[in-house]
């Protein structure tokens, strides 16, 4: 169950970085944002993010905290709808895991 959670958090948090490159993938590569578009390629992200907030709730992590890391995850990968600066891509889409440790480590206490 938390191999499947990884893959549910790493698979969505790589649908924006397919969809930032379709310009350059169409005609090399089928990628899910050239198949299903944008839109529908964010709305599986977010449904593979859900599904690792609820797998994670369902191996012990608090809800609350679930619940805190889930909007700013939601946030986050929601503006990959549109061009983003190189900021977006590799600070925050890819600085998610940190924050979620950093989060964790500020809030272990409360956890409990």
């Amino acid at each position: 169950m938390v191999l499947f959670a990884v893959f549910c958090f790493v698979f969505s948090i790589t649908l924006p970085f397919d969809i930032r490159d379709t310009e350059q993938d169409q005609g090399n590569i089928k990628t899910i944002p050239l198949v299903f578009g944008t839109y529908m390629s964010l709305f599986l992200a977010f449904v593979l993010y859900v599904i690792w907030a609820l797998l994670l709730n369902n191996l012990g992590l608090n809800l609350g905290f679930n619940v805190m890391i889930g909007v700013i995850s939601l946030i986050v990968i929601g503006q990959g709808y549109r061009k983003r600066a190189a900021f977006y891509y590799y600070v925050l889409l890819d600085g998610l895991p940190v924050v979620y440790y950093l989060l964790y480590l500020g809030f272990k206490h409360y956890l409990k």
